[in-house]
């Protein structure tokens, strides 16, 4: 949480703080893509990436969202506001109600696939109307039999064989379906944008509890975290990192004991951890820098056959991604730690 505008964990939110909250996750897509736009100039293989924003964003947003759901009861944007998502009807009476795993997967599905099928709409729906000169560029041209889709399907039946008739049906079909995309999409596109005002100006004048329709759907509104809620969120942080960690030492503890039954050896140190030592040195400039560390037996068994060579800018590939993979493991454990 990096953001609090004020208020008390009993007051429900303002509309400035829910509308920011909502307005975060657009504004970080914009950020992605122009990042995308940016490295594709050096880097040719990142056009993949940008040809298919709409997926690359929605796999962020899967993995922000997911994470921040399955953790706590709020979303990425919600957490960085200090909000958090509630039943609207608690089961409990004395106290808030939790979110149900169903409606946090739910919920996980509707802020992730609803803004990518949007976002994949508004896309065909330009393209169409340019390819077709605007809706009523198309509905004069039909409207005045020029160059119409059915003529255009009995000059090809009667000139070509079955192959070109069943070609020009296919073609009709997929027309008169583009046609009935770009005359409903914008009514379409009105009732959203409609419904969301309605809910938006209702919650702003203390009719509605809810500010969006998709969230008055699941039934759950939007609520401040309370210091309590604070606190048993960095409890649990805190008990999935022990858990981590002693899960951690347990695997290392068992392929330590495995290595020394199976070499006739002693454990080469506590807890399955063994003193690495990660240098990196420049012959040329004569320095040398050395870093300690403990790792894992089991990734020291993985490598034994590869110890971590001394890193120089002649080494190659190679001893770079040991290098890598050395402070990967390094980082994780840290984060384990902490």
């Amino acid at each position: 949480m990096f953001v609090h505008l004020g208020g008390d964990e009993n007051s429900k939110p303002t509309y400035f703080e829910v509308i920011a909250a909502d307005r975060l996750v657009p504004s970080l897509k914009a950020a992605v893509v122009y990042a995308l736009s940016v490295f594709s100039q050096r880097h040719p293989w990142v056009h993949r990436l940008l040809n298919h924003d709409d997926e690359v964003f929605a796999l962020i947003a899967l993995a922000l969202d997911g994470h921040s759901l399955l953790t706590s009861d709020s979303t990425f944007a919600d957490s960085l506001y200090g909000l958090l998502l509630r039943p609207l009807r608690p089961v409990a009476q004395d106290a808030p109600g939790r979110l149900t795993r169903r409606q946090r997967w739910l919920i996980l599905i509707c802020k992730v696939i609803l803004p990518y099928l949007r976002s994949k709409a508004d896309k065909a729906f330009r393209r169409s109307s340019a390819a077709s000169g605007g809706v009523l560029a198309l509905a004069l041209r039909y409207g005045t039999g020029q160059s119409s889709p059915t003529s255009d399907a009995g000059r090809t039946s009667h000139s070509g064989g079955r192959g070109e008739f069943e070609d020009a049906g296919s073609g009709l079909w997929w027309r008169q379906l583009e046609r009935a995309f770009l005359a409903v999409y914008p009514w379409l596109h009105a009732v959203m944008e409609g419904t969301a005002f309605a809910y938006q100006l209702s919650y702003l004048l203390g009719a509605s509890p809810v500010h969006d329709p998709v969230l008055h759907a699941l039934r759950v509104c939007v609520a401040r975290i309370s210091a309590k809620d604070l606190m048993d969120a960095e409890k649990a942080k805190q008990v999935r990192r022990q858990t981590l960690l002693q899960a951690l030492l347990t695997a290392a503890t068992a392929a330590t004991a495995g290595a020394a039954a199976g070499g006739g050896g002693t454990a080469p140190g506590p807890v399955g951890l063994r003193p690495v030592q990660i240098s990196y040195s420049e012959p040329r400039h004569h320095r040398h820098l050395g870093l300690r560390v403990l790792l894992p037996v089991r990734f020291q068994l993985r490598h034994a056959a590869r110890p971590l060579p001394r890193f120089s800018p002649a080494c190659g590939i190679r001893s770079c991604t040991e290098v890598v993979r050395g402070g990967l493991t390094v980082f994780a454990l840290v984060l384990c730690i902490r």
